[in-house]
């Protein structure tokens, strides 16, 4: 899709795992706030072992974390060019990485600063990025400022910043000047009181947004400004508060910017689109006036209605690639079907993309006016719970009852009065015991075998009934073994959707038995989804517990269903995308577009 980022850190650094972990949500997402925007650049944790060949990366950015495991191991086909390099140890030269090439010291360098310079600087052409500094010498606050900056820039980083007072030579055409210097460029401007007044700065402003420069603006108003030019707007904001901080927004801003070029190019390559115009960032009143097309696609997230009626009178309609697929709602009712996998991750992912993906899929299915239908437990312990992002997403929107969480008893005994009235018109509750049973209070199935075997039919009750009342239902990752139902939750799930006739959206890049899915619609013999294979596994107690007291399971005919059953609307070739992505915002494209094709 666009240029991918690979975290490279060994296997057994758990605290340079947690370190990995804190680059992705800067690099992607933080899933801990659903509604904040992202750069949303595709990273991947590749975990080392003794050796690694690098040379399939080739053409990824890789920032490795080297710490004395990582010293230790051996690396071949490592490209220098695309690498940047962050120590953890006094042993770096050790290391098989090339000891002429710079790199950040942990200890006594700003790590993220270092990541978005290098990044910058890759994305902008290597040293030709430059940060122009715009400010006006009718009063004295922005030029201060200004040159507080090119100091800092041109002592403390490896960036060029470009400064009127020292930069344009005596006898020399200004526009000219000015005309050369915004390129490769990141505009700042500096708005002082006086910074709109200037016929210049004007100049340089709208030159950078003819040129689809980024665009940031650091507030250095000292008293008032009586009219504020208009075309400041649509840019990012910075106050004066510290250079170091503001320089890192900068850089973000600008690989934002650049990763959306990239990521626009790749949607308009996806389909012809006809009378489309795709840009880099939000639309404004400037741009869509002087757009000729009468549509036009900008990055996600989508601008609020009350932006978009705004915008609305230009007579131009905007989307973004994964609401233009959709330009009506959907409104339907979707299950969500997705758990950690067992074991390692494949296609070098962790927890933190899982979770991150359900989140962005809930987001858009959210905004698209369907309801989710989600099975799982109310009580909200763990690092990650769904239902809770869920709720808050819905109550961030104002999007009254679009969650349904179905409980089965003993579970539904964590939905006390707190809960339901803090979810009141948000999320309705579906908890029902359909066998009757009543144990004793305190006991549940995670502790208790005996408990376990009602806890399993009604479980396969609860899926039954989720499958009757959704419309489809996306899948993906999944554990195996080690689940305490009749069978693997995800299998099952699957199982009813399908014998039901409803859309299945299988999501196989996480693994988990969504891989194993897609591994049997293949064609393939899974071994893991057959009777044998379940009861002899060494973590699948419960199971066999389950079968021994007379639980019946049926394994053929469930393979025999999947086999049979056709999956959903989209093409052969979709599926297969959607089957095999890495990419978060590529997967949640296909399965809006087979949601909107149902």
């Amino acid at each position: 899709m666009t240029k991918k980022i690979n975290i490279v850190f060994h296997e057994n650094s758990k605290e340079i795992l947690n370190t990995a972990k804190r680059i992705f949500t800067i690099l992607y997402r933080d899933y801990n706030n659903p509604l904040q925007k992202g750069l949303m650049i595709d990273t991947y944790f590749i975990q080392v072992k003794k050796t690694i060949d690098m040379q399939k990366y080739n053409d990824d950015f890789c920032i490795y974390l080297v710490d004395d495991n990582m010293v230790s191991s051996n690396f071949t086909n490592i490209n220098d060019d695309n690498s940047l390099i962050v120590s953890y140890t006094k042993y770096i030269h050790n290391s098989d990485f090339n000891n002429n090439k710079l790199y950040i010291n942990e200890q006594t360098e700003n790590v993220e600063l270092g990541i978005f310079t290098f990044l910058a600087k890759k994305l902008y052409s290597e040293n030709k990025l430059t940060l122009f500094l715009s400010h006006t010498k009718r009063d004295d606050v922005g030029e201060k400022i200004a040159k507080d900056y090119h100091e800092y820039i041109s002592s403390n980083t490896k960036l060029k910043s470009f400064i009127d007072v020292n930069d344009i030579s005596h006898s020399t055409d200004i526009k000219e000047e000015i005309d050369e210097s915004l390129v490769n460029t990141i505009f700042i401007a500096f708005e002082s009181d006086k910074f709109s007044d200037s016929k210049w700065t004007q100049y340089e402003l709208i030159e950078s947004k003819k040129k689809n420069l980024p665009i940031i603006v650091i507030n250095c108003i000292d008293k008032q400004v009586d009219r504020r030019f208009p075309y400041l707007g649509n840019c990012l904001v910075l106050n004066t508060s510290s250079i170091i901080d503001n320089i890192k927004e900068i850089l973000i801003e600008a690989i934002r910017l650049k990763i959306n070029n990239e990521k626009m190019s790749f949607y308009n390559n996806l389909y012809d689109y006809e009378n489309t115009k795709f840009l880099n960032n939000v639309p404004e009143l400037l741009n869509l006036l002087s757009i000729a097309e009468d549509i036009s696609i900008y990055p996600d997230p989508p601008v609020s209605d009350v932006e978009e009626e705004v915008l609305s009178i230009t007579g131009k309609k905007i989307y973004t690639p994964l609401t233009y697929i959709c330009k009506d709602s959907i409104s339907k009712t979707i299950g969500i079907s997705v758990s950690e996998v067992n074991g390692n991750f494949d296609n070098d992912f962790e927890n933190i993309h899982l979770h991150t993906a359900q989140e962005e899929l809930a987001k858009y299915l959210l905004y698209t006016k369907n309801k989710i239908i989600y099975g799982g437990d109310i009580k909200y312990q763990g690092e990650f719970n769904f239902m809770e992002i869920l709720a808050d997403i819905g109550d961030s929107y104002n999007i009254k009852n679009s969650i349904i969480n179905h409980s089965c008893y003993p579970l539904n005994r964590n939905i006390n009065l707190d809960i339901k009235t803090k979810y009141k018109n948000i999320v309705e509750f579906k908890t029902f015991n359909e066998l009757n049973i009543d144990n004793d209070e305190g006991v549940m199935p995670y502790n208790n075998l005996d408990c376990s075997i009602d806890f399993a039919r009604n479980l396969s009750l609860m899926r039954e009934l989720m499958a009757r009342d959704s419309d489809a239902r996306i899948m993906f990752g999944g554990k195996h073994f080690g689940y305490f139902g009749k069978y693997p939750g995800l299998l099952e799930e699957a199982y009813y959707t399908l014998k039901a006739g409803k859309p299945l959206y299988l999501i196989g890049g996480f693994g988990g038995v969504s891989q194993l899915i897609i591994n049997l619609k293949n064609g393939g013999d899974i071994e893991e989804l057959t009777y044998d294979w379940q009861y002899n596994h060494v973590e699948n107690n419960t199971f066999r517990h389950l079968i021994d007291n007379g639980i019946e399971v049926a394994y053929e005919d469930i393979i025999q269903t999947i086999k049979e059953a056709k999956l959903n609307n989209l093409s052969d070739e979709d599926n297969k995308k959607l089957f095999y992505s890495t990419s978060i915002e590529e997967i949640i494209f296909y399965v809006l577009k087979g949601l909107n094709n149902a």
